[in-house]
């Protein structure tokens, strides 16, 4: 496991904590989905104690094939698997999701099919009164949804679109490695 250092990121007038939520924003907004940066902070039950929690983002306006209310929450580590979170922060997550729905997310993958290469890669979980399931996002009649992996798997252009912007996305302090950018589907 690799000791990654998040650089803060602007966009949209907001300093994320990280360049990859930054580049999640970027996802929301080609996807329609409607997004709140640290939304607030929670006490979570913890050992017999009670810490804070503040998921990275809530969604609201996302329709589910599941049974939850809104919002989702969303929490972006920077790890391709789940176990690879760390212990503490995988336990402040799943006690958080035994009230809420939250969709833990990782690496922007390129398209919708690079999820389905490994069962437990962290871009497509979520977390449902503390029970996993797969899913991500996919949009009908331009609403966006969440879904399970199996509506996911076809028809996935509009997202496949969404995720090349958000892993193209260039921010003011990126103007050097922005020069030479493709901005052009192959």
């Amino acid at each position: 496991m690799t000791n990654l250092t998040p650089i803060q990121t602007e966009y949209r007038n907001i300093v994320f904590r990280s360049r990859l939520e930054a580049k999640w924003a970027v996802f929301f907004d080609e996807m329609g989905i409607e997004w709140k940066y640290e939304p607030g902070t929670f006490m979570v039950p913890f050992g017999g104690y009670s810490i804070q929690y503040r998921p990275d983002f809530a969604l609201t306006n996302v329709k589910c094939v599941f049974d939850i209310e809104q919002p989702i929450y969303i929490e972006v580590k920077g790890r391709d698997h789940y176990c690879d979170i760390y212990e503490y922060e995988r336990r402040k997550i799943e006690n958080f999701a035994k009230d809420h729905s939250i969709l833990v997310l990782g690496k922007i993958p390129y398209k919708v099919s690079d999820m389905f290469q490994e069962p437990d890669y962290i871009c497509n979980f979520i977390l449902i009164n503390g029970q996993n399931m797969p899913c991500f996002f996919r949009k009908y009649n331009d609403v966006p949804w969440l879904v399970d992996g199996y509506r996911l798997k076809d028809g996935s252009q509009k997202v496949d679109s969404a995720l090349y912007i958000a892993n193209k996305a260039c921010f003011s302090d990126m103007v050097e490695d922005c020069r030479g950018a493709e901005w052009t589907k192959n």
